[in-house]
């Protein structure tokens, strides 16, 4: 795996967790999910971005975490950029 594709698999996981954690964000809010329902909620979440992902690319989770370490990714500005446009993503939707 290319370290662009690496980024580009990590932007649609980020992106599909901004949307969940945003919904959960909301129902925190709300008082409707508590810290412990919030904690199996984030697993989930990242666990269905993964399977989303592959059931669209074939790629799995090993796969990118092993680009993630190769690449060191962390380190890399678009990275960042793609962990910011999230938060951004999510924060947007929660203030709506």
């Amino acid at each position: 795996m290319s370290k662009e594709e690496a980024l580009q698999y990590i932007e649609k996981i980020e992106d599909f967790k901004a949307d969940n954690n945003a919904n959960m964000a909301i129902g925190m809010q709300l008082r409707q999910i508590n810290s412990q329902q919030a904690t199996m909620m984030t697993i989930i979440s990242k666990a269905k971005a993964y399977d989303s992902l592959w059931a669209e690319t074939g790629v799995e989770e090993e796969d990118i975490t092993k680009a993630f370490y190769t690449y060191r990714l962390s380190e890399t500005d678009e990275f960042k950029e793609i962990i910011q446009k999230a938060k951004d993503k999510m924060k947007a939707k929660v203030d709506e």
